[in-house]
């Protein structure tokens, strides 16, 4: 198994494909519709349709991601507990959220592509880190 410093050091390259998002009005006054982000915050991205109905009114769209950090869905959750951005009161959630952003950004990725998180094991979900 890899360290936690493996993930973030392996190679970096373009990453591109068409992919569905749903959106839903923002509620009380946050930057998000959903929850803050299990993955940082950005822009959640599908590859498939019916997920993204899930949450809203859907688009599709090219999603392009610079440099991306590539995760399983196994290396996914071991950041999820490790910044635990899933439990806790919104206010923790978004503050854990901000810090691995933060942390992903400080190494120079723009996204994080994470395959078989949510849905089957063929499901890949695109953060386009704000």
């Amino acid at each position: 198994m890899k360290t936690f410093r493996e993930f973030l050091s392996e190679g970096k390259s373009t990453w591109k494909k068409d992919m569905y998002r749903g959106v839903r009005p923002k509620k009380h006054g946050k930057d998000y519709a959903s929850d803050p982000g299990d993955l940082g915050k950005g822009e959640y991205w599908t590859s498939n349709i019916h997920h993204a109905r899930g949450y809203g009114k859907t688009t599709k769209k090219k999603i392009r991601i610079q440099n991306p950090l590539h995760l399983t869905s196994k290396q996914a959750s071991i950041l999820i507990d490790r910044y635990k951005t899933v439990r806790g009161h919104s206010h923790q959630r978004e503050k854990a959220a901000a810090k691995m952003t933060q942390h992903f950004k400080s190494r120079g990725y723009d996204g994080v592509v994470v395959k078989g998180y949510e849905g089957g094991s063929d499901h890949v979900t695109v953060i386009k880190l704000k």
